[in-house]
């Protein structure tokens, strides 16, 4: 599927999101205005959702506005790049743009971004889903604090083989329909499932308890273990060996 040299110009990319405010109390009372957008989104979820129909507006925002950028927040953005020794065993380098600052997370993503475009102008981004939820997460923040994006994310503007973005859940379907978890993925493919991680306790709303509880080191190396994940898959696709060490943090 990809050969060595495709692989190490790939970046692995997983975001990690949160509700806006602890609770829906504080998130009515810091923005009243958008409470009645919150409650429509929140009577949709309950119209689509059997398991949440006895749900309130209160229980669904704190396990549910994470998903969306008009109420969630992104609290940890993750890249990672493979690389290979000398006897052509993959390893793993990792960063993290991470903190409680939104925009300080979406800026250092954007400047990256915008460098490593500049160096390597045919690299690609690759995440697990990326083109329906990271990567519009993202653009959609950015706009929210007028950041600049770099043009190569002008994607209402790109021809479809000049995308960016390589998305393992599309490569799997194979040209076929249906939703794949990368957690399924990779028990499937005898992979390392970071979905095991305490910190993510397999539910909606894991991920925001972990922040509002302080636990921001933990997510960290939660996404970093996510993206180290999706590289495998491509490894695996690739019928390459995946990775077995832990992700390497990467300084620079």
């Amino acid at each position: 599927m990809y050969t060595k040299d495709q692989l190490k110009k790939l970046i692995f990319l997983d975001i990690e999101t949160t509700s806006n405010y602890i609770n829906y109390s504080e998130f009515s009372e810091n923005h009243p205005r958008e409470v009645k957008f919150w409650q429509r989104k929140a009577k949709a979820l309950r119209k689509d959702t059997t398991e949440l129909q006895d749900k309130s507006d209160a229980d669904l925002y704190e396990s549910h506005s994470a998903l969306y950028p008009e109420f969630g927040r992104v609290v940890c953005i993750s890249i990672g790049q493979v690389q290979f020794d000398e006897n052509d065993k993959p390893k793993f380098l990792a960063k993290s743009y991470y903190g409680k600052d939104e925009r300080n997370n979406i800026l250092d993503f954007i400047n990256f971004s915008r460098a490593i475009f500049n160096k390597v102008p045919d690299v690609k981004f690759v995440g697990h889903n990326v083109k329906n939820f990271d990567m519009p997460y993202l653009m959609k923040k950015a706009f929210i604090y007028t950041i600049q994006i770099p043009q190569r994310f002008h994607f209402h503007d790109v021809k479809p083989w000049e995308n960016c973005l390589i998305d393992t859940l599309n490569l799997w379907r194979s040209s076929g329909i249906g939703y794949v978890s990368l957690e399924h993925l990779t028990l499937m493919l005898n992979i390392d499932n970071p979905k095991e991680a305490e910190v993510y306790e397999n539910d909606h709303g894991g991920i925001a308890r972990a922040f509002w509880h302080g636990k921001l080191e933990e997510l960290k190396e939660y996404c970093e273990e996510d993206i180290k994940a999706t590289a495998n898959v491509l490894l695996r696709l690739s019928r390459f060996e995946p990775i077995r060490e832990k992700a390497k943090i990467n300084k620079t």
